[in-house]
């Protein structure tokens, strides 16, 4: 699952905007992803400690960790301003009394915000209805997936057979859900797996599934003019390539 996270504009002002790889005599790779400033191996090589990637020799090649979230870097492309994390997604365990469940971590603390460019909220399952908080307080949108026996997940391309999806708001930085299952006669208690996800792929694949504890995407968006500032219309054409 893709999930995006702007960067502010105000917090890349006091940067200067040249467009490099990498501080001098900084490290520039950690296994397969280029690390480009203002990201950087180490608080020395990155513009501040929300930038700051620590390349851990966990597997072979080495894996990059945004060390202020604590999250795996799948890729950085300075082309689209993004960053992509990995995470867990959330199962579902539903009854017909409402519960609540954060997705993944606040960034309340940091200068980034979840993007409604790239990110939907992605509801992969069914007899569910979600509705999803802006920052604990504000509802910002929700929606239903009701069970299509028979059916695969994205038949539907996602709109509300097996799957649903919700537009995010603008500055979601502590997205929340609350949920519940409509079908009272349905005892089953996992109804599915949720996650702020990427659109492109969502419609992609056929067979995806996302149980307990498969890895989920985090891209985040980071809006730094360094190659100019695109439209949403411009950005929308084309995906990050790793």
């Amino acid at each position: 699952m893709l999930l995006y996270i702007t960067l502010s504009l105000w917090a890349m002002r006091p940067m200067a905007f040249v467009v490099r790889l990498s501080k001098p005599n900084c490290q520039e790779k950690c296994g397969n992803v280029t690390i480009p400033y203002p990201f950087g191996i180490g608080l020395e090589c990155s513009a501040d400690s929300s930038f700051t990637v620590s390349c851990r020799n966990i597997t072979n090649p080495e894996t990059p960790f945004l060390s202020s979230l604590n999250m795996e870097v799948l890729d950085i492309s300075m082309d689209y301003s993004t960053i992509t994390l990995n995470q867990l997604v959330s199962p579902l365990n539903c009854s017909l009394e409402q519960k609540g469940v954060y997705l993944g971590k606040s960034l309340s603390r940091t200068p980034f915000i979840f993007s409604r460019l790239y990110s939907v909220l992605a509801v992969l399952g069914c007899n569910n209805v979600v509705t999803l908080l802006s920052n604990g307080t504000t509802t910002a949108g929700g929606c239903v997936a009701i069970c299509g026996y028979g059916s695969k997940s994205n038949d539907s391309g996602c709109n509300g057979v097996n799957c649903c999806k919700a537009n995010i708001p603008l500055g979601l930085q502590t997205p929340q859900v609350i949920y519940r299952v409509i079908d009272s006669n349905n005892n089953n208690s996992s109804c599915g797996s949720l996650g702020l996800d990427d659109l492109e792929r969502l419609r992609e694949d056929e067979e995806k599934k996302y149980p307990e504890e498969k890895e989920a995407e985090y891209v985040c968006d980071q809006q730094c003019p360094a190659k100019g500032i695109y439209t949403p219309d411009e950005r929308s054409r084309s995906k990050p390539q790793t």
